[in-house]
């Protein structure tokens, strides 16, 4: 059995991992700047004057440029690579048709796109890379490596398969509407050509890409434009017609290259996912083969990762999420100088997948390859049922606690590499004036009895809702197009932070540990886990060297818990800390059902108020 994975070398290895919430920051961040430099491009870009003498007509190139731009903000969040790839060549693409189009390029929108794909491709590399962490490197350097247990027979999952799969199905459909779109433009121009040419008399604009147009002596007819402006009332306008229904403006010819950038979208999107679900199949295969650091470790059903010396009480280091499971060919690994020993032949390695599972809190010993790194993938090998398991290390996501062993071994794989630890001593009593502004209740109570706060739901809700009306009066300056778009990005960014600082945040407490679900992050922890409980303003702030910082909003004044209050109840529980008491559960945020309805509600106000504001 390998030497224990010591509780001090835990706590190091889980915290070398990269920064959690770091991609979803790096999503968001993507997302906002490039709906911002599309804004901003939409209002830049110079006014075209279509003529029949230069009539504005298609470009498959700036399609596929502006759909690739347009993808990149949703793959922000699933794949920051592809997001960046896709931001840098719709800028390549963009200055490629500028370079073709000096008359109606826009030198400030696309240096704005060339930004955008610079901070898309700093976001994909602050949010994938692993930086190099000394801890793991010592450690690794100390335990030494081994080979793993001899696989049976390869892996029974197909890892990335569906990625794969729908890559190749969206790559299809992108084909497929590209082929219809390039199709139909040819099948429109040539119906164009061989149109019957009249002229009509623009009657009235009915909104601003919609003209009302007269022939002599006929009914009135709508056909689209790009802007209305162009086009006075009084104006003559000449329309090719036929009798398959066929009114295009000379000056604006047929132009069915959005087709185009969606397709270009779908190709790319589909592309990425593809590549994607062949890089997991990749990293899930990479764990089992090489050499490993190994480490004797507790695992219970739950998939709660404990260290080599725990003790009753403890709280597990981490989470384990199991991505595949083979049956392994030998039960026991060496080390490096020395080749696996293999099984006896009396002995059964034949997993049952039916056998009884005992108590989901009972632990058994594991023995651990590779380093427990948050985002990490490692192998977990169970040599009495000699089985591999392929897991990701995630964040602990249960308030269990460590417990006897289900065949009563002694609770250390190596007794001689755990070193004796004492029991954790409770914090200083709080001051009486301090107590004074907890409630009587919650004083007197039990230490097992779980307390709970948040902000009150609707007053979060009203808080939410009114943020993007601050924007109210710089919306009303921007032309109707553009406050549309910033109505919208305005409210999807203060729905998310206000939903992240008014809904979402939220902890549970007792005298075993709190679990805080906060404006970014979370944990749950028991008490000598926390280092510090402060306040600012109305935030508290509990931090754990272990699990890093999380905060939760009280309330300012009046009307609920103060944030000194909060304070005070979280001191007092960690004052009165019992080991033999479990943490609470984290809380859970709710599904945000109630500020999606309302959303449009800020967007509909932006918008009247800047339409009122032109009237």
């Amino acid at each position: 059995m390998p030497a224990a994975l010591t509780t001090a070398d835990a706590r190091l290895l889980v915290s070398a991992g990269p920064r959690r919430g770091l991609r979803r920051l790096a999503g968001w961040t993507i997302f906002a700047t490039g709906l911002l430099v599309v804004a901003l491009n939409a209002n830049l870009a110079p006014v075209l004057t279509c003529t029949e003498a230069r009539p504005c007509g298609h470009d498959v190139l700036g399609a596929v440029a502006v759909g690739l731009v347009l993808t990149s903000l949703l793959l922000g969040w699933l794949l920051p690579w592809a997001a960046a790839a896709a931001a840098a060549l719709g800028a390549a693409g963009q200055s490629w048709w500028d370079s073709r189009h000096p008359a109606e390029a826009s030198p400030v929108g696309t240096r704005l796109l060339i930004a955008y794909a610079v901070v898309a491709l700093a976001c994909a590399w602050l949010a994938t890379r692993r930086p190099r962490s000394e801890a793991v490197e010592l450690w690794a350097g100390r335990t030494g490596s081994v080979t793993l247990p001899t696989l049976a027979e390869g892996p029974r999952t197909r890892p990335g398969l569906v990625r794969r799969v729908l890559g190749l199905l969206l790559i299809a459909a992108g084909a497929g509407l590209g082929w219809y779109a390039t199709a139909h433009q040819q099948e429109m121009d040539a119906q164009q050509r061989t149109a019957q040419v009249v002229t009509t008399v623009v009657d009235g604009h009915v909104d601003e890409f919609t003209l009302r147009v007269r022939r002599t002596g006929g009914e009135p007819f709508t056909i689209p434009v790009l802007d209305v402006a162009s086009y006075p009332v009084g104006s003559e306008l000449r329309l090719a017609v036929n009798g398959q229904g066929l009114r295009q403006p000379l000056t604006e010819p047929y132009d069915g290259t959005g087709w185009h950038a969606l397709a270009a979208g779908l190709v790319f999107v589909g592309g990425a996912l593809w590549w994607r679900g062949r890089r997991r199949r990749e990293e899930l295969r990479a764990p089992l083969t090489g050499l490993h650091p190994a480490s004797g470790v507790f695992v219970n059903w739950r998939g709660d990762l404990f260290a080599g010396d725990a003790r009753t009480g403890d709280a597990p280091i981490a989470s384990l999420d199991v991505l595949d499971y083979l049956p392994a060919a030998s039960a026991a690994t060496e080390t490096r100088p020395t080749a696996p020993t293999p099984l006896d032949e009396d002995e059964d390695d034949d997993f049952d997948d039916d056998q009884e599972v005992g108590d989901l809190d009972t632990v058994e010993a594991r023995v651990l390859y590779g380093a427990p790194v948050i985002g990490q993938l490692c192998v977990v090998a169970d040599e009495q049922r000699h089985l591999v398991t392929v897991v990701r290390v995630v964040p602990v996501r249960s308030a269990a606690s460590f417990t006897a062993l289900a065949d009563g071994a002694p609770p250390v794989p190596d007794a001689a590499a755990a070193p004796a630890r004492s029991a954790p001593a409770r914090s200083a009593p709080v001051p009486a004036d301090r107590l004074a502004l907890i409630p009587d209740a919650e004083v007197a109570a039990p230490p097992e009895l779980v307390h709970r706060h948040h902000k009150p739901r609707l007053l979060g809700l009203l808080l939410t809702v009114s943020m993007p009306l601050a924007l109210a009066e710089v919306i009303r300056l921007l032309p109707r197009t553009g406050a549309w778009i910033a109505a919208v990005a305005a409210t999807v960014v203060c729905c998310f932070v206000g939903y992240r600082i008014w809904l979402r945040a939220a902890v549970a407490w007792n005298a075993g540990g709190v679990a805080i679900t906060g404006i970014i992050g979370g944990f749950t922890a028991p008490w000598p886990e926390v280092t510090d409980i402060t306040v600012e303003g109305d935030i508290v702030h509990v931090i754990s060297d272990r699990h890093g910082a999380a905060s939760v909003t009280a309330q300012a004044k009046r009307g609920g818990r103060t944030a000194e209050s909060l304070r005070a109840g979280l001191d007092h529980a960690r004052s009165r800390f019992t080991p033999t008491v479990a943490p609470p559960a984290r809380p859970s945020a709710s599904p945000p059902w109630a500020l999606l309805l309302l959303a449009p509600v800020p967007v509909a106000i932006l918008v009247a108020f800047n339409a009122f504001g032109h009237s």
